[in-house]
């Protein structure tokens, strides 16, 4: 499926997206992702001016009883939802209300009941800037023997520091796979890790984290880490990548500029260094609007 935050998706028509919500099957990550898509695509119809109740259900039409707010969880409805101004506050309480209490309320006229989740969720498909994974990587190429960091299991330490100039979502981290090196008779080892987001003021705070046990391939690439819950960065903070690597093994790693800019977000993290000696191993983070 094409990026639904894409340009062609964004002036497309009513019809065209009323198709796609009455679909059961559809590549994205959550109903999270189609509802954002939807209130974007109502703000471009607006001419960019804030939302409210009577343009939202003008422009939305039909589409807005197509939109799944009960298979939201409440912390994502009240983040991106209930400030977006597609309900009333009468309206959002109703729906937050029944997202935490099943059954407490009725639902407000027109909208879906409708709990169950669609098809296809969990596949990788990651809804981003510019409609591409964004990837921090610069400096030494794959294959180089010089950027191989051998690391002793277990290992806990911080990556790295780093933060944008504009607001967005921080959905995953591509890290370096270990080489195969003596082990060219496996073709594979089992990864097991734990990756987890604060800000640089408050270590206690945490806004994501993930645990990754799964099969990686030797090779001289890298494996993905996909948060459940994506971390909302916001512009200006400064935030902590923490990584508890439990297999031991030789990583590959990349040196990396201090700061690269894609399109309108200038992205600034830290160099490999004294200070994070194995930043390295994160090849780079997926952003998304």
């Amino acid at each position: 499926m094409k990026c639904i935050q894409s340009a062609k998706f964004l002036s497309c028509s009513q019809s065209s997206l009323l198709r796609l919500l009455l679909k059961e099957k559809i590549t994205i990550d959550s109903e999270l992702q189609l509802v954002q898509a939807a209130i974007n695509w109502a703000k471009v119809q607006n001419c960019g001016a804030e939302l409210d109740p009577q343009s939202s259900k003008k422009l939305l039409g039909p589409c807005l009883e197509q939109l799944r707010m009960l298979a939201l969880t409440p912390t994502e409805f009240s983040k991106y939802v209930a400030s977006s101004g597609l309900f009333s506050s009468e309206d959002t309480l109703k729906i937050l209300i029944n997202l935490t209490t099943p059954g407490a309320m009725e639902m407000p006229e027109g909208l879906s009941t409708n709990t169950t989740q669609r098809e296809g969720f969990g596949t990788k498909a990651v809804v981003s800037v510019s409609d591409h994974e964004i990837f921090c990587v610069r400096g030494i190429p794959n294959g180089s023997r010089k950027v191989c960091t051998v690391v002793k299991s277990p290992r806990k330490f911080q990556a790295l520091e780093f933060k944008v100039n504009q607001s967005l979502f921080l959905t995953g981290l591509r890290l370096g796979a270990q080489t195969a090196k003596n082990k060219m008779h496996f073709k594979s080892y089992r990864e097991n890790i734990y990756v987890s987001v604060h800000k640089a003021d408050d270590c206690k705070k945490r806004v994501a984290r993930q645990s990754y046990n799964a099969p990686v391939d030797y090779s001289q690439g890298y494996f993905d880490v996909m948060f459940s819950f994506p971390a909302y960065l916001m512009a200006e903070n400064v935030y902590v990548l923490c990584i508890n690597l439990k297999s031991s093994g030789t990583y590959l790693c990349k040196a990396r500029s201090k700061s690269v800019r894609f399109h309108d977000y200038k992205f600034t993290f830290s160099a490999v260094s004294k200070e994070f000696p194995w930043s390295g191993i994160v090849h780079g983070l997926i952003l998304e609007q």
